[in-house]
């Protein structure tokens, strides 16, 4: 974290050592880039409404397996079979 830190403020290719610019990329970014501002939007409107709607698909889905209805058994097993494969795939390997 502390060289990804360092080379930030780099121009760096791997092939020659670093050069030190400090924080034009950050300005040139912050400023100068249309696209870093539009992907800020979609990652906050992302966050905003696929994450809510996860938790709340997954509690209420967990809700229904823990109720005592009628082929609740059947449902438990094909929720939770590809766990269950999976691991059995990686054990017999």
């Amino acid at each position: 974290m502390l060289a990804s830190l360092y080379f930030s403020f780099t121009e760096y290719d791997v092939i020659s050592p670093p050069q030190w610019v400090g924080l034009a990329y950050y300005r040139k970014i912050l400023f100068d880039d249309p696209l870093f501002w539009q992907s800020i939007k979609v990652t906050l409107y992302y966050a905003a409404l696929s994450l809510p709607t996860g938790l709340v698909v997954g509690f209420l889905l967990a809700l229904l397996l823990n109720q005592k209805i009628p082929g609740v058994n059947i449902w438990r097993m094909v929720y939770f079979l590809p766990s269950v494969i999976a691991g059995v795939a990686v054990a017999m390997l």
